[in-house]
Parts: structure tokens; C-alpha cells; sequence
């Protein structure tokens, strides 16, 4: 018996030893892998940093090299379409490209857009004379000539070709196409119908950005929020702001009218209505008044008139059997759902209860209950 024990014991430390060693081997597998992940992650993050560096390098040795190399003698000038009459551009041109300067220069329009001198023309530098927003509007980029000559011989002259380039500011107030929208929507229109549609403003500023805001919007926020009622309220409106960058605005005023429709079914003015006849009253004498009202409001195209009639009482007899019947149905409906429940749990709790034996089973653990 003593040997059996030692080898069962001998066995469980074997089979103690194997369980450690691969634990072991799965906690050495776990950190390799976190290690490999952790290197890949910063091998990339370096590439792609030192990426980002050699190709801002290469735009920046490149905007340095056609700073010095391929100068042309056109001479581009950029000039504000917000600038101010007397506003003033410096026109330095480099006398070495053809040892040129511009020294006595003389203004020609040589386009019919341009219409008026709008820029004058002084010994070294230009001068708005008029506001460029319609130069603006029509020719972004327009060339002038501008006679040039040599500072150390009056007798020879050359011609530069200088383009003044209108850089476009934003200084126009964003617009709508119409001051005011109306549109109109039946009141039976379910909550979230797009009911306004197609409305945006416009920028004559190239560049800018417009932001929208509605203001005061109610019950209508471009989507139907909520459900309308044409009895209640027959017109909504909000205002749509159009923002840009410098916080100059334009508005447009939304306008929803309500359309009606009959949604509101008829009630009598009692419940139920008593009379009294006597069994010698002849025909076409008044019993009683029966009276009821419509909750719809008339726009005059609804024609919401209330029309009377009598039921007869077999249809009220084959209403009440209808209704009986659908209850016991539903009776029914509940007793075989409670019914299927409880069968349910009962069946999860043995399974539970079936796992559970088999589990100690499995890890032969014995129990003893002792008086």
C-alpha cells in the first residue's frame, strides 16, 4: 500500500512539473510576442518620422533652388483686392537679370477688361488709384506693360512684362439666392421628413468658408422634429445665418405653412343618449338631438362635414363577439408563454445542476458529512 501511494505521488509531481513547464512556455510565448509587437510598432513610427523629414527637406531645397535658378524677367506683383485707393506695392526688379530698373515708367493697358487705369505708375513702385474688387470679379491675374530704361542709357529701352496678380481677400458678406423660402408640408407628415432642401449661400470670395446656423428654429429644424398641427399652428419659421471667416453674415428667412388634413375623428357631445316616446306618437316627430363635433379646424378645401348614420345592432353584437374572442386568444397567447417559461427554467436549472455534478466529477473531489 506504502508503494502505491509513493507512485501515485511520484505521478501527481510529474504531472505538477509538466502543468509548471507549460505554464512556463506560455508566459515566455506571451512576452516574445508583446516584444516583437513593441519593436515592429517603433521600426514603423521611425520610418515614418524620418519620412515626413526627408520629404519636408526636399520641399524646402527645392523651394530654395527655383528661388535662384530659372528666374525669368517677368516679374509677378501680388496686390490685395482689399486694398485701399493710395495703397502702395513696391516693384523691385533685379537691375542684373538685363541690367533694367525701373527708373521712369510708363502705365499701358494693353486690355479692354481692364477699362480705366485703375494702377498708376511711379519711378519704382505701383499705386492702386481706384478699389480692385471688379478687377477681381472679372480677371484675377491680368498683365500690363510697363516701358522700362537704362539708367545709364536713355537712348535704349527694353520691355518687361510684369503681371499684377489680384490676391483674393475675404472682405464679401456671404448670400442666399432668395431672401425668403416657403415651402409647405401636410400636418400628417411623420417626424424626421426632409422638408427643406436645396438652400445654400454663396461666397464671392474664392477661398472663404461658410458655416450655417438656423436661429429660432421652433418645432422645424430642416428635418421634421415633431409632428405638426395644423389646429394648433399654421406656419413655422427660422432663420438660416451663413457665416464666414472674417464673421461676415447673411440670412434667408425659412417659411413652413401647415397643410390640413382630417386626422381628428368625430366626438359626440354625450356618451349616450336617452328618449322618451310615447307608443302613439305618430311618424316624423323629433325624439331627441344627437350632436357632434370635429377636432379638424376647416381651411376650406378639407371639407371635414360630419355625416350621420345608424348602426345596426347586429353589428354591435358581432363587434362584442369579436372582441371576446380576441381576449381569449390573448389569454391563451399568455397561459402557453408562462407555461414555456417555467419549462425552460426548469430545464436550464438541471443542466446547471448537470455541469456542476460532472465538474466534480471531473477534479474527484469527495465530500463528507459527519453527524
Amino acid at each position: 500500500m506504502k508503494k502505491n501511494n509513493n507512485d501515485n505521488n511520484n505521478n501527481n509531481n510529474k504531472k505538477k512539473k509538466k502543468k509548471k513547464k507549460k505554464i512556463m512556455i506560455i508566459i515566455i510565448t506571451i512576452i516574445i510576442i508583446i516584444v516583437v509587437v513593441v519593436v515592429v510598432v517603433v521600426v514603423v513610427v521611425v520610418v515614418v518620422v524620418v519620412a515626413v523629414v526627408v520629404v519636408a527637406v526636399a520641399v524646402e531645397l527645392f523651394c530654395i533652388i527655383t528661388m535662384f535658378v530659372g528666374r525669368k524677367v517677368d516679374e509677378e506683383f501680388y496686390l490685395r483686392d482689399s486694398a485701399w485707393v493710395g495703397d502702395v506695392t513696391t516693384a523691385n526688379v533685379d537691375e542684373n537679370l538685363q541690367d533694367v530698373y525701373v527708373y521712369n515708367g510708363t502705365y499701358i493697358a494693353n486690355s479692354a477688361d481692364c477699362g480705366e487705369p485703375i494702377i498708376g505708375i511711379s519711378p519704382d513702385f505701383f499705386t492702386v488709384t481706384e478699389p480692385l474688387e471688379d478687377v477681381n470679379a472679372s480677371i484675377p491675374t491680368w498683365t500690363v506693360q510697363v516701358l522700362l530704361t537704362k539708367p545709364l542709357d536713355a537712348e535704349s529701352t527694353e520691355d518687361l512684362r510684369i503681371s499684377l496678380i489680384v490676391e483674393d481677400m475675404p472682405d464679401s458678406a456671404p448670400s442666399f439666392k432668395n431672401d425668403t423660402y416657403v415651402v409647405y408640408v401636410s400636418e400628417s407628415t411623420p417626424p424626421g421628413t426632409l422638408i427643406v432642401s436645396g438652400i445654400e449661400a454663396q461666397d464671392t470670395d474664392e477661398y472663404d468658408e461658410i458655416t450655417y446656423t438656423v436661429n429660432d428654429a421652433g418645432v422645424i429644424n430642416i428635418y421634421l422634429r415633431e409632428a405638426l398641427d395644423f389646429e394648433t399652428s399654421r406656419s413655422h419659421s427660422f432663420t438660416i445665418t451663413a457665416t464666414d471667416s472674417i464673421n461676415l453674415t447673411g440670412t434667408c428667412e425659412v417659411i413652413i405653412n401647415v397643410r390640413n388634413t382630417l386626422d381628428s375623428r368625430p366626438v359626440f357631445s354625450l356618451p349616450v343618449y336617452f328618449a322618451l316616446v310615447q307608443e302613439n306618437v305618430s311618424s316624423g316627430t323629433l325624439v331627441t338631438r344627437v350632436s357632434a363635433f370635429d377636432g379638424d379646424a376647416s381651411d376650406g378645401s378639407t371639407g371635414n362635414d360630419i355625416r350621420y348614420s345608424i348602426v345596426e345592432v347586429v353589428v354591435v353584437v358581432v363587434v362584442v363577439v369579436v372582441v371576446v374572442v380576441v381576449v381569449v386568444v390573448v389569454v391563451v397567447v399568455v397561459l402557453v408563454v408562462a407555461i414555456s417559461t417555467a419549462v425552460m427554467t426548469i430545464a436550464t436549472f438541471f443542466t446547471f445542476f448537470y455541469l456542476i455534478t460532472l465538474c466534480f466529477s471531473y477534479f474527484d473531489f469527495t465530500f463528507t458529512f459527519k453527524p
